[in-house]
């Protein structure tokens, strides 16, 4: 159900439509102004109704949301995309604190003041799996609250902060915070404004968390000595990321350079976006050189390729990588449709299990047509006569 526009005094007619025998399960209110009145109606109704699983505001004001938060039974799903309120975040997360049934609370583009009571909220909450705070503004002071919150936090596994601004102090207290908990799987710092001073924070807790899977930091400023620190950490032994996104930065030839070397150490690390970072020829090569050492990549976004000898490197260098099953480099000053061609193949062969060629008398002969079988529908016909010529043995063919 979406209602769009107006004040909203009463719930009469939602009321209604909520202690029906008809399940509503996801409720938005959109461009409207909730008075305090209104605010006990929609309480009343998230009391009674034990349904509802998502409730989104969206560019809303809205008074008394902490009763609101507090008495809710059944609610799974709260957002406040690009929702004005007039009360302050502490309010929230007065709610929150003792809230056991929210999952996902969405703030986006709120205008909200005293952030750090969210962060506060983390110590003694522990239902909520997935905080997304985007565009609003998160200092140093509010940073720290999230440090104390998520050294005591259990349950968050999803941690999105974008667009909030933040420099490198409150990266810094943010990260202490991170290196000791051990439930945030996901945490994203795109588009914020630290520096080289940041990633060093970054990378030290990189290198003592374990739990952390998925990091992106999109347009953050990272240039050279920021590639050199994350490449470290990425060598690091409890370093288990599997996920980066370092794209619109600037690594230039250097910082990706760093990066390529590093991925022959790392064995945790599948996907890795380093697109629009100024890498010119020199970083393009360090990554088509050392492809053939990668212990893991499945899937590169590189960016820009700049000449047909880069990409006749990438070609010779993937003939030996088995891993690698997704590539993305434009094509900016290279030609060459053919090389262009065989590498896509190459990444087509890796996806159809190419690998399992490498495995000699150790892999039983009788699985191999279940593997083909597998690709026969919507692989190739060449990828299928590529595994059949290099293991003749399947069909009785001599070499």
């Amino acid at each position: 159900k979406i209602f769009e526009g107006g004040c909203f005094d009463y719930f009469n007619p939602l009321s209604n439509d909520l202690h029906s025998k008809q399940t509503v399960e996801e409720l938005a209110l959109k461009n409207v102004c909730i008075s305090t009145k209104g605010a006990k109606w929609l309480r009343d109704l998230l009391v009674n109704n034990t349904g509802l699983l998502a409730l989104y505001l969206c560019d809303t004001t809205m008074m008394d949301m902490a009763d609101t938060m507090t008495t809710a039974e059944e609610e799974k799903d709260w957002s406040a995309e690009d929702c004005k309120p007039t009360s302050e975040a502490i309010d929230l997360a007065r709610g929150l604190e003792n809230n056991w049934t929210l999952q996902q609370l969405h703030l986006k583009s709120n205008h909200l003041t005293n952030l750090g009571s969210i962060g506060h909220m983390l110590s003694k909450n522990k239902c909520l799996m997935e905080l997304r705070i985007c565009h609003n503004s998160i200092d140093a002071t509010a940073a720290l609250a999230f440090c104390q919150g998520l050294q005591d936090n259990t349950s968050l596994e999803i941690l999105d902060l974008t667009g909030n601004g933040m420099k490198d102090d409150a990266i810094k207290l943010l990260c202490q915070g991170l290196l000791h908990n051990s439930s945030v799987r996901f945490l994203c710092l795109d588009f914020n404004n630290f520096t080289k001073r940041g990633v060093a924070a970054i990378s030290q807790m990189l290198s003592q968390n374990s739990s952390l899977q998925d990091l992106h930091l999109f347009g953050n400023h990272i240039d050279e000595e920021g590639g050199r620190l994350l490449a470290t950490a990425l060598t690091a032994d409890k370093c288990l990321l599997s996920t980066l996104h370092l794209s619109f930065n600037d690594l230039g030839d250097a910082g990706a350079t760093y990066l390529a070397k590093a991925l022959t150490i790392n064995i945790s690390l599948k996907k890795l976006w380093i697109a629009a970072n100024h890498v010119g020829n020199q970083g393009f090569m360090a990554f088509a050189e050392n492809l053939p050492r990668f212990n893991g990549l499945q899937q590169l976004n590189i960016g820009d390729c700049f000449g047909n000898e880069a990409a006749c490197t990438m070609l010779q260098s993937i003939r030996s990588n088995f891993e690698l099953q997704v590539l993305y480099m434009e094509s900016i000053l290279y030609d060459d449709e053919r090389t262009e061609f065989l590498i896509n193949f190459y990444i087509q062969l890796n996806r159809a299990g190419r690998k399992l060629l490498c495995y000699q008398s150790n892999f039983p002969v009788a699985l191999w047509a279940h593997v083909l079988a597998r690709r026969g529908t919507n692989t190739k016909p060449e990828i299928l006569y590529y595994l059949l010529r290099e293991k003749p043995d399947l069909v009785g063919m001599k070499t």
